[in-house]
């Protein structure tokens, strides 16, 4: 919003607050004063109304008197005096009771029209001249009777005399003639007379405004006399439209006034800030153009006009300031762009950490590494998320990010991922005088170490293999003469127990043979296939049963699908079944499981085998398939690293892993028959 439309809003909200606010004034002089006067006109008909009720009671009691009087002469005319009473007493009706309470006489002027029941009254309130209200059915509806009473003394004898004065509408009428007030005598719940259609009494307030029909009216009420249950109340009504119709008048009255005050406040406030500000418009319109053209001379000499020259010497000075400031940013923009195409780029997890250890940057292949994004990293320490997320060769509080560090062999949590963690401590030029950070650098070497691995088994495995084809050829020269000398022996002798003990002698020799054969085939390389897996793995899983059985071991096999041929020979693929299951039958020990499971995947089949024993010792994994490492106090050290040449050199692969809470997989990946993939 601009100064002007500030400036002129300002002094039309002060012209109008000030106007507004006479203008509340008046109207709540007006509406407080037209209150005060309904009220007191309220009031005073209330006044008048209950004076007229106290008169009424004082002429019953003075005809009460003269009928007492004229009842003391001799022989008195009950009727005729019960009559002359009514026509010239306020009294609608006489009625004379003898001392058993038996009416003498009953009668009634031309303002009754029906008589009414005799209401029933104990004759020992009025033992001397009282008058009281009193509520009676009257015409079928509750009405309010004035009873004057007290005791008679005749010649002929003594009784009550009572008088009957109905209070209705035209007494009320008679009482107030205005047409501008009502009144209306009431119960909490009958209405007994009224000017006005019947409502609901409003007796919970002393000045109320009430609704009579769709009509308004203010209502004064209070408490007439508790001679009646409940009590009897008077109510002064008055007419409320009037009052309304006049504040609207005024109302729309002063609204138009304000309106006025608006237009001309609005106009005088626009032409005084349109000549005030004209130097700072200028200004103002000159600032787009000002690279371009000079600010035109101001003729104002104000302190405006001051402020005007003054912001053109500032604008000038920040316009070049701008130019170098752009020009800078341009080269940080570069360069910053530069820096992360190179940290985006690194096959290396990069996180930067402030001396507190909140990490407060990660490139996204440190994100990757862990499973999510950046976003989720940041702000977090890296110490605990480093120990949840990775296998330390130290222990973790032993890892101190102010001093260079380098750590080899870090194992991601999640996989077989190895790393090794370079800290490298740095200031950063962020704040004043530098702040100490910690640059941490994870960089993969996967791949190197399982080279340098499959390198280093390789070359023992050929030592191992050259050994082996040597003892093989030692061994097979005296194994031939002992062949030859035990078939002579064979031939020869007769005896039955010594032919069993030379048979046994041959079979045995046989098997030695055969184990020789089989290392010579291992250290020549020879390989034969393809081979039926699915029909292998279920003979050599019948092999081992009933020594499972004899453990309480649940061995089972499962496969997935139609398994293809592998590139591998039968008896190598038993071999290698044989050594894993036996591996996991040991670790085991009484009662447990194995599983099997086979699936064909690309190119190649994989066969699984879980077992719920202790798993791999973590020392221990990384040198399984070396030769002649063992765990067991009587291992030979030589089953897995056969299993491992030998699948090796059928072109797959082997893998270990511990699984969670306990026990242990062995994963082997062969190809499958016609594979070209290696």
């Amino acid at each position: 919003m601009k100064l002007r439309t500030k400036l002129i809003l300002v002094f039309s909200s002060l012209l109008v607050l000030h106007t507004a606010l006479n203008t509340a004034f008046v109207l709540l002089f007006y509406s407080e004063r037209l209150r005060r006067t309904e009220e007191e006109i309220l009031t005073g008909t209330w006044e008048t109304v209950k004076g007229s009720l106290e008169a009424l009671k004082r002429d019953m009691l003075n005809a009460l008197a003269l009928l007492n009087s004229h009842l003391e002469t001799p022989s008195p005319t009950l009727p005729r005096l019960a009559s002359l009473i009514c026509a010239t007493t306020p009294a609608d009706r006489v009625v004379l009771l003898d001392q058993g309470g038996r009416i003498l006489v009953d009668h009634y002027s031309y303002r009754i029209r029906e008589p009414f029941a005799l209401p029933s009254l104990s004759l020992s309130s009025f033992r001397f001249p009282r008058a009281l209200y009193l509520l009676a059915p009257v015409h079928g509806r509750p009405s309010l009777l004035l009873v004057a009473g007290s005791p008679y003394h005749t010649p002929a004898g003594s009784g009550h005399a009572l008088l009957f004065t109905l209070v209705d509408e035209d007494r009320l009428l008679a009482w107030n003639p205005s047409r501008d007030t009502r009144v209306a005598l009431s119960t909490p719940d009958h209405i007994l007379a009224s000017q006005t259609p019947r409502f609901t009494p409003p007796l919970d307030a002393a000045f109320r405004e009430i609704r009579i029909g769709n009509h308004p009216f203010l209502a004064y009420t209070r408490l007439l006399s508790g001679e009646v249950p409940e009590g009897l109340y008077l109510i002064t009504l008055r007419s409320a439209l009037p009052g309304k119709i006049d504040l609207r008048t005024i109302g729309l009255t002063i609204l138009a006034l304000f309106l006025l005050t608006l237009l001309i406040s609005a106009a005088l406030a626009a032409g005084s800030t349109t000549h005030f500000l004209s130097p700072l418009q200028r200004l103002l319109a000159w600032l787009p153009h000002a690279q371009e053209h000079p600010l035109p001379p101001l003729s104002s000499r104000d302190e405006i006009g001051l402020i005007a020259h003054q912001a053109s010497h500032i604008v000038k000075t920040l316009l070049e300031e701008e130019r170098i400031i752009r020009e800078q940013y341009r080269e940080i923009a570069r360069l910053t762009s530069y820096n992360r195409q190179i940290v985006s780029s690194l096959r290396a997890g990069i996180v930067v950490a402030r001396p507190d250890g909140t990490i407060e940057f990660c490139n996204t292949y440190f994100a990757d590494m862990l499973g999510t994004s950046p976003p989720h990293i940041l702000g977090r320490l890296a110490t605990p998320l480093i120990s949840a997320s990775f296998h330390l060769p130290t222990p973790v509080e032993d890892l101190d990010l102010s001093r260079p560090t380098t750590l080899e062999r870090v194992r991601l949590a999640s996989s077989e991922r190895v790393f090794t963690l370079k800290i490298q401590p740095f200031e950063s030029a962020d704040r004043k005088g530098g702040e100490p950070k910690a640059l941490l650098v994870f960089e993969e070497v996967t791949e190197l170490e399982a080279l340098w691995k499959t390198l280093l088994i390789s070359e023992r495995i050929s030592a191992l293999g050259a050994l082996s084809a040597g003892l093989a050829h030692e061994i097979n020269n005296p194994l031939g003469a002992i062949s030859s000398h035990l078939a002579y022996l064979l031939s020869v002798e007769d005896d039955p127990e010594r032919r069993e003990s030379l048979l046994w002698i041959e079979k045995e020799i046989t098997r030695i043979g055969n184990l020789v054969k089989t290392i010579l085939s291992h250290a020549r390389g020879r390989t034969e296939g393809p081979c039926d897996v699915d029909r292998t793995l279920r003979d050599t899983i019948g092999l081992l049963s009933p020594q499972a059985r004899q453990k309480r071991i649940a061995l089972s096999y499962t496969s997935t699908g139609p398994l293809p041929s592998a590139l591998i020979s039968e008896a190598e693929l038993k071999q290698v079944a044989l050594n894993i299951l036996k591996n996991a039958m040991e670790s085991i020990g009484e009662g447990g499981s194995i599983q099997v499971e086979a699936r064909s995947v690309d190119d190649g089949l994989v066969i699984a085998f879980h077992d719920t024993g202790p798993g791999f010792p973590e020392p221990s994994e990384a040198h399984l398939f070396d030769p002649l490492f063992t765990t067991k106090a009587e291992g030979t050290g030589l089953g897995m690293t056969i299993t491992h040449h030998i699948i090796q050199r059928a072109g797959g692969r082997i893998a270990v892993r511990n699984r969670t809470p306990s026990g242990a997989t062995v994963e082997v990946r062969l190809r499958a028959a016609g594979s070209t993939h290696r």
